[in-house]
């Protein structure tokens, strides 16, 4: 929701609020286990006008992994403009327990409910991905996950793992 100020206008506190982004925690570690049924975590961000937002996520896929999709849910008329996401793009350089991913790719995506995935690269090591978009509309935005390929060895959307939401106006 954009909030515009004139000369002489004493802004009030509930539209100097607007004005302030929110970050969203994943506040505990959750997991999915011989399951591609995406699920909802905790990450739930309120959508309101034109905005933003910044997602950086952790996770592990076991050691013989059934590595991570994701996409969004969403209620209300929120609805995408861009999303990008930025992701490992290679097999690490070794086996040892220090991981090297040796490249990432960042893949333009259509829509919030296309999935995207990894496959697992190493159980040892929590392994990053994330995503920027902007969108448009009122109501919740959710990211959901699950494994790529149903294993035993759970798949784990790590704690702290988060997303800011930032209003913008258009000019």
């Amino acid at each position: 929701m954009a909030v515009e100020f004139f000369a002489g206008m004493v802004p009030t506190a509930d539209e100097l609020q607007t004005l302030v982004g929110i970050r969203v925690v994943q506040g505990t570690a959750q997991d999915v286990t011989s399951s591609t049924t995406l699920v909802d975590s905790s990450i739930s961000i309120p959508i309101d006008g034109l905005c933003t937002v910044e997602l950086k996520a952790r996770y592990t896929s076991g050691s013989s992994g059934g590595g991570i999709k994701w996409a969004w849910g969403s209620t209300g008329t929120v609805s995408s403009l861009a999303r990008t996401a930025i992701t490992p793009g290679s097999a690490p350089t070794s086996l040892s327990s220090n991981q090297n991913i040796t490249g990432y790719r960042m893949r333009q995506i259509a829509g919030l409910t296309e999935e995207h995935s990894i496959a697992n690269y190493s159980g040892s090591t929590t392994q990053y991905f994330g995503e920027d978009l902007v969108l448009e509309g009122t109501g919740l935005l959710v990211l959901r996950f699950a494994q790529q390929a149903s294993n035993a060895a759970s798949t784990t959307l790590h704690a702290n793992s988060y997303a800011i939401a930032r209003p913008c106006r258009t000019v």
